[in-house]
């Protein structure tokens, strides 16, 4: 919240007002591009399924429309929550949404630095 004052005076009475306003701050447009460059470049290192056997790759591939379509809650959850559709799913799509909003990652990390690569033995 951003406190905006303001005083107005005239010749014999001074009135001042303060209103508590909602600033908006989002990712910018190039931030966004970075990110799905960032996501489909780290795909092929996902691990396909989670320790639980959910699908990682479908919910890196939500998040990527998610930024590329600039999809808003009820846009998310019209194509994602549905039967027999995957929570993990639905859950990784509205992320991305908080982190274009930039309502997430207050350390300026992206989402494809949180994707869980897989172990890979040298």
């Amino acid at each position: 919240m951003k406190n905006i004052g303001m005083v107005i005076s005239n010749e014999n009475r001074t009135y001042s007002c303060i209103a508590n306003t909602q600033e908006t701050i989002m990712k910018t447009q190039e931030e966004i591009k970075k990110e799905i460059e960032a996501l489909k470049a780290v795909r092929p290192k996902v691990c396909p399924r989670s320790i639980f056997g959910d699908d990682n790759l479908a919910s890196l591939d939500a998040q990527v429309k998610v930024l590329e379509n600039d999809m808003d809650d009820d846009d998310i959850y019209d194509m994602y929550d549905h039967a027999g559709g995957s929570e993990y799913v639905l859950e990784a799509a509205l992320y991305a949404r908080q982190w274009i909003d930039d309502e997430v990652y207050p350390d300026d990390s992206g989402l494809a630095d949180d994707c869980p690569l897989e172990q890979r033995e040298e």
